[in-house]
C-alpha cells in the first residue's frame, strides 16, 4: 500500500513510499505524518496540503515577493493566496500599484529626473570657464565667491587680479588683468552660465513631453 508523507508543519506533501508491515498481524503500519488518502495532482506554482481528511491544493507563493506600498522584496514564508500588500510581480523603479498590477508612474519619474537635471545643472555651472581674455586660453574657476570677487573688481572699475590657470602650460597663479579684460572673462562666464541654464530649460521642456519611461532616460544632460 502506498503511503503519502506530509510535512510536519506545513502539512505540504513530500514524498510517496510504500507502508512496511506489522511482523505479527502483517497489517500495513502508517506512521505519524503519513497517510494513505491519495495524494491530488496540482497546477503550477500549487502544492496539496493534507487537512487531517483531504489534500487540498493551494496556491504557494512562499519565496520573494514584493510590497506593493514600498516596492521593497521580502521573503514570504506562508502557504496560500498573498495578502493584498505582497505581490510576485517585480516593480520597476517608477512603477506604482494599481490594486492589480503595477503601473508606469510618470510624475515620479519626471520629479527624479528633474532632480537629476538640477544637479546636472548645478555642476555644469560650477566647472571652471575657459576664456581668451588675456589673449590665449585660460580656466577661471566659477564658484559664487569666484564670481562675487570678479565682479566686485570691475565694479571698481580698474584692473587686478584672477588665479587663472593658462591652459596649455598648466601654470595656475594670481595674475594681473586689465578692466578690460577682467570684463571679457565676466562677459564669458555669463554667457557660459546662462547657456547652461538654457539648455536645462530645454531639458526640462523635453520631460515635460515626455510619456514613457524610455523617453525620460533619453533626456540626459
Amino acid at each position: 500500500m502506498n503511503l503519502f508523507n506530509f510535512h510536519p508543519i506545513t502539512k505540504e506533501y513530500l514524498s510517496t513510499t510504500v507502508a512496511e508491515l506489522d511482523p505479527i498481524d502483517k497489517k500495513p503500519l502508517i506512521p505519524s505524518f503519513a497517510t494513505k488518502v491519495n495524494v491530488i495532482n496540482t497546477d503550477i506554482d500549487h502544492i496539496a496540503v493534507f487537512n487531517g481528511t483531504a489534500w487540498e491544493e493551494l496556491p504557494d507563493n512562499r519565496g520573494a515577493v514584493y510590497d506593493t506600498s514600498t516596492k521593497k522584496e521580502v521573503n514570504h514564508k506562508s502557504i496560500g493566496n498573498l495578502p493584498a500588500t505582497l505581490t510576485k510581480l517585480k516593480p520597476a523603479d517608477n512603477d506604482l500599484w494599481s490594486g492589480v498590477a503595477w503601473v508606469f508612474d510618470l510624475t515620479s519619474a519626471q520629479e527624479k529626473a528633474v532632480n537629476r537635471l538640477k544637479n546636472d545643472r548645478d555642476i555644469a555651472i560650477s566647472e571652471p570657464l575657459i576664456s581668451n581674455a588675456l589673449g590665449e586660453n585660460y580656466r577661471y574657476k566659477t564658484a559664487a565667491d569666484d564670481r562675487q570677487n570678479l565682479n566686485d573688481q570691475i565694479t571698481l572699475a580698474f584692473g587686478g587680479f584672477a588665479t587663472c590657470e593658462n591652459v596649455g602650460s598648466g601654470l595656475n597663479q594670481r595674475t594681473a588683468h586689465t578692466h578690460d579684460q577682467l570684463f571679457q572673462v565676466a562677459l564669458d562666464m555669463a554667457l557660459k552660465i546662462q547657456g547652461d541654464h538654457q539648455h536645462y530649460a530645454d531639458k526640462l521642456t523635453e520631460l515635460a513631453l515626455a510619456s514613457n519611461q524610455s523617453e525620460i532616460n533619453a533626456a540626459v544632460w
